[in-house]
C-alpha cells in the first residue's frame, strides 16, 4: 500500500467496519470486521489484535491509532521528507 489512494481505502474500511458512525471501532465491530474479512482468528487473538490497535488503552480504536497500525511508523527517508515540510510550515518556529 502506497500513496493518498491506499489512505483513502483504508479509511473505506473503517468506516465500513464502524457500523454504530461515531468514528471508533470497539471491540464488537473490530470482531465483526475481522470475521467478514474472512481472517480466521480466536476470540482470544482477535482482543490481542484490538489492544495492539487501541494505543492510548481507551476501548476503542480511533482512526489514526488504525491507520498508524495499517501503515506503520514512516521510514526514515519519508520522515526526512515530513521533517522538511514542517519546517516550511511553521514559518514563527513554534513547532
Amino acid at each position: 500500500m502506497r500513496g493518498a489512494k491506499s489512505i483513502v481505502g483504508i479509511g473505506r474500511i473503517f468506516k465500513i467496519m464502524d457500523d454504530n458512525r461515531n468514528g471508533t471501532l470497539e471491540l464488537p465491530e473490530f470482531t465483526k470486521g475481522v470475521i467478514e474479512s474472512k481472517i480466521e482468528m480466536t476470540d482470544v487473538d482477535i482482543r490481542t489484535l484490538f489492544t495492539a490497535f487501541d494505543k492510548n488503552r481507551d476501548g476503542t480504536i480511533q482512526y489514526n491509532e488504525f491507520l498508524r497500525v495499517i501503515r506503520g511508523d514512516l521510514n526514515p527517508q519519508r520522515l526526512s521528507l515530513v521533517q522538511k515540510a514542517f519546517k516550511k510550515l511553521d514559518k514563527d518556529n513554534s513547532g
